[in-house]
């Protein structure tokens, strides 16, 4: 005669996989957050380094999204984010990332880029897709994205160094007139 105890852990998973999201995503987007984008982007570049594939850091900010708030208030701002991060991440490959950083910041990491070809036309459809105009509550907003980028490893290969310099490239992208393409060079100091 066998005798046993069993339990149902059934609540207990569930718990844990709820924690486990919300540590690693955005909570108003559901994508990934800049914590989980960082630990992605340490293991891409440990795996890089063995193939010497290069990958890319993408930072991105939205031009004129401050009127959507100011016009509207900030739930709507909050839809548009929440509209806006689908509409970017159906512009990546599967193996690709996109992350918010917070406000209107995201983060895209590219792997196996094989050329700043491959780099410009994702940038070019990212941009494509945010640019479409928006509407928002009966009114029409038109939003484009500064983009700077950093890749690895010709830009380095720490994580937070990557992060910086493609942040880096963006601000002189948004210094040089918005809804530009600025690739980080070492004479951007840091």
């Amino acid at each position: 005669m066998y005798r046993g105890v069993l339990i149902d852990i059934t609540e207990r998973k569930e718990a844990e996989q709820k924690v486990f999201y919300l540590a690693n995503n955005d909570p108003l987007t559901g994508i990934p957050n800049r914590r989980h984008f960082k630990q992605t982007l340490a293991r891409e570049i440990d795996r890089h380094k063995e193939t010497n594939e290069k990958l890319a850091v993408l930072y991105l900010d939205c031009d004129n999204f401050k009127q959507i708030n100011d016009d509207l208030g900030h739930d709507a701002g909050d839809d548009f984010l929440l509209h806006l991060a689908r509409r970017l991440r159906n512009c990546l490959r599967e193996e690709d990332m996109i992350a918010r950083i917070g406000g209107d910041e995201f983060n895209v990491l590219l792997t196996g880029v094989k050329s700043e070809e491959d780099v410009i036309k994702v940038a070019e459809r990212l941009d494509h897709a945010s640019s479409k105009p928006w509407e928002i509550r009966g009114k029409i907003y038109h939003v484009t994205l500064s983009i700077g980028v950093a890749m690895a490893p010709d830009d380095g290969e720490e994580v937070d160094d990557l992060i910086r310099k493609a942040d880096r490239a963006l601000y002189k992208a948004k210094a040089s007139g918005k809804n530009r393409l600025m690739w980080y060079v070492p004479k951007m100091s840091i």
